[in-house]
């Protein structure tokens, strides 16, 4: 092309473009990069910094969430395992107190082995003491990083600026890091508890594991020793033994949770029960009055704190002592024997996972006049 007084050279693609039908500057311009125009955002350039940092947070809870069921399961393993090798160890002992009481010879071969065994459940027992120390070390760093985790999200949340969507996973973010931290320190607080317990309970079963010892070499049964009716802390399974006792259950002063320790002292057999709280009073039958006393006004009366901390007073009193678990079922009532013999049979079954064995703990029933409701009496046996 020709302009007259002016020589132009068109570049070919250029002279193509005009040919293909290209009328505007801005076609012409965005071929060779020329124009000012802002290229389209790739998608998800738009999210906000709540919607980013809700995002990454969220990978954290997930991992938060896997490493609190793993410690509460490995916790909840390690406290059936000691349960079960304390109740083994409660076992042996209960039938080596009995063979005593029965006249085994000293130094019996018999007895001498189980009391190894009994020893060899303390030792694993043991064990898996140290290994939920280890397991606590271990929920220590996962509870700091959860608390730390869950401010993070709860100080995102109070961030401007971001949209409706990002906001509400920066909320939802939130509360899941605040209940896996919660979680967390659930667990590693009810384990430090388990931890505290089975050592306590460690130490006092060594110094009587040592007494009997001495029993068995000589043969007779001694004070101290861990005889058959022993109460075991670690075997018992129900609320802690500390927990204030629920309306409708009576033990006897010196048994009740105290406030502060008390000194047990010497006497024949446990005083008799009172009161604790207004509205029931235990009727005596056959002339005796309930050491320990449970009203079943509830099919589920929290009654295991009172009746272990009865049980431990009069043992630790007298380790061969034994008891009456009566059914008193309301004559005339809607209620039939066989019913408030099942709770009977409760109590007692309590009473055997406390450590007692079968035959201190023997239930019957009797039925009695002005009762409002079944209880079941527990008596110290006289004979």
């Amino acid at each position: 092309m020709t302009i007259p007084g002016r020589s132009w050279i068109v570049p070919a693609s250029l002279a193509l473009l005009l040919v293909s039908g290209c009328s505007t500057v801005e076609q012409v311009a965005g071929v060779f990069g020329g124009s000012d125009k802002p290229e389209a955002p790739p998608a998800g350039a738009q999210r906000s910094f709540v919607g980013e940092r809700a995002e990454a947070l969220q990978g954290d809870l997930a991992r938060l969430q896997q490493t609190r069921s793993e410690r509460a399961e490995a916790a909840q393993r390690l406290k059936g395992q000691a349960t079960a090798e304390s109740a083994a160890y409660n076992g042996t002992v209960q039938d080596i107190a009995e063979r005593l009481q029965d006249g085994a010879g000293a130094l019996d071969p018999k007895l001498l082995g189980q009391w190894t065994e009994a020893r060899s459940h303390l030792a694993r027992v043991d064990e898996v003491v140290a290994r939920m120390r280890a397991l606590e070390a271990d929920l220590a760093a996962d509870r700091a990083r959860g608390r730390f985790l869950a401010d993070t999200a709860r100080n995102l949340a109070t961030v401007g600026g971001a949209g409706e969507a990002d906001a509400a996973r920066a909320r939802q973010v939130q509360a899941g890091l605040a209940e896996s931290a919660a979680g967390l320190d659930a667990v590693g607080t009810d384990l430090a508890a388990e931890i505290r317990r089975h050592t306590e309970w460690l130490t006092t079963e060594r110094q009587r594991s040592d007494t009997l010892l001495a029993a068995v070499r000589s043969g007779t049964t001694s004070r101290g020793a861990p005889a058959a009716g022993r109460a075991a802390p670690l075997a018992f399974a129900g609320p802690a033994p500390d927990a204030r006792p629920a309306p409708g259950v009576r033990a006897a002063p010196e048994a009740a949770p105290p406030a502060r320790a008390t000194p047990a002292r010497a006497a024949p057999e446990p005083a008799p029960a009172r009161a604790a709280a207004a509205g029931f009073t235990p009727k005596t039958v056959d002339g005796r009055k309930p050491f320990v006393a449970v009203r079943f006004a509830d099919k589920n009366p929290q009654y295991e704190p009172a009746l272990y901390e009865a049980l431990k007073v009069a043992v630790d009193r007298n380790p061969a002592i034994r008891f009456d678990v009566v059914a008193v079922t309301p004559k005339g009532g809607k209620v039939n024997s066989r019913t408030t013999m099942a709770y009977a049979e409760q109590v007692a079954g309590s009473m055997r996972k406390m450590g007692l064995s079968k035959a201190q703990a023997r239930t019957y029933g009797r039925s009695q006049d002005g009762l409002d409701a079944p209880q079941v009496h527990v008596y110290v046996r006289r004979r």
